[in-house]
């Protein structure tokens, strides 16, 4: 959970699934396709991982995308940001579309990743969303949301944590409300941060009773955050 932290930095109203899924990336400095980890990604951009030098700050490259059930995607994109790991390079990139089908394509490929857990390497998927959200015996206490999967949450709070192995009540706003998410989770971890506000702690809560009708419309819930639509009518 502590790569939800590298998310504080992306803008709050921009949904981003977090994967760890194998692609493909050239540029002009690479003449064939090259492996790469991507990191996460959302309709605007991505965070990927790798080797091979790719080229710097304002430079082209491709994304070859490919997910079970569709045919492969390239996406154009331009380098925002490069850092050095262990692993290689992370490149930040903003995506490039010469029409509204490269973006409907995209968007099959986030529907995918959504719905087989970003490559199979987690259970559940996760989408880095920023937004206040209630916590609490009788959800009284305030929180920011910082990622949230079919399976649970993490928050961040200012507020004394719920010891590990605790149940809380829990108020998720709709974005396009009135009909917030309200269920029970269970307080799986904690950490203790510094932030620029002073001391808060992250917490890691896990959904409990869900039935096919709360399990759906957590569903619903982390669809429209990822495409930022409205409900229907």
């Amino acid at each position: 959970m502590t790569a939800v932290l590298q998310q504080n930095d992306q803008s709050v109203g921009e949904a981003r699934l977090l994967v760890a899924a194998d692609i493909l990336v050239k540029s002009s400095n690479t003449l064939d396709w090259v492996p790469a980890e991507l990191r996460d990604i959302s309709r605007v951009g991505a965070r990927l991982v790798v080797e091979e030098y790719l080229g710097g700050v304002g430079d082209a490259m491709e994304l070859r995308l490919r997910s079970r059930g569709i045919d492969e995607v390239t996406v154009g994109a331009n380098i925002v940001a490069v850092s050095l790991q262990q692993q290689g390079s992370l490149l930040d990139v903003a995506f490039r579309f010469s029409d509204t089908i490269a973006q409907t394509e995209l968007d099959g490929v986030l529907a995918e990743l959504l719905s087989h857990g970003g490559g199979g390497r987690r259970v559940h998927v996760r989408v880095a969303y920023r937004m206040e959200i209630q916590y609490g015996d009788q959800a009284e206490l305030r929180a920011i949301l910082e990622d949230i999967s079919k399976g649970g949450f993490l928050m961040l709070t200012v507020h004394a944590a719920p010891e590990v192995g605790q149940s809380v009540r829990v108020v998720i706003p709709s974005p396009y409300g009135p009909d917030d998410l309200r269920l029970k989770a269970r307080v799986v971890r904690h950490e203790g941060i510094s932030t620029d506000d002073g001391p808060a702690t992250l917490v890691g809560l896990q959904f409990e009773d869900i039935g096919a009708d709360r399990q759906e419309k957590i569903s619903v819930l982390i669809d429209t955050l990822l495409f930022l639509r409205s409900e229907p009518n």
